[in-house]
């Protein structure tokens, strides 16, 4: 029986031989079969690749708004310092005199 392999970052589903398909059965190349990585249809081995690859998509957007946010927070952080040290250096410089 041929089975559906799209695991990962594949790019297209991987025709496969297996005896019985379906958990904990290996397929031909040694791999266990779970439901999210050998499929019964190729058309349900492409979806399930859509799938991951929209959930990617979403995750790496999802790390650039933070990483967006965070950036922001340490610019707003580093002119507060640079704020507090040239306050900390005219009174240094007054106290001096």
């Amino acid at each position: 029986m041929i089975v559906y392999k799209a695991t990962g970052l594949m790019i297209k589903p991987e025709p496969v031989k297996c005896k019985r398909p379906g958990h904990p059965n290996l397929d031909a190349n040694g791999y266990t079969m779970y439901v999210n990585t050998h499929f019964l249809t190729e058309a349900e081995a492409w979806r399930h690749l859509q799938n991951e690859r929209e959930a990617h998509l979403r995750n790496a957007a999802a790390s650039v708004e933070y990483a967006e946010e965070e950036l922001k927070k340490a610019q707003a952080r580093l002119l507060e310092a640079g704020k507090l040290l040239a306050k900390f250096q005219e009174e240094k410089a007054r106290v001096k005199k």
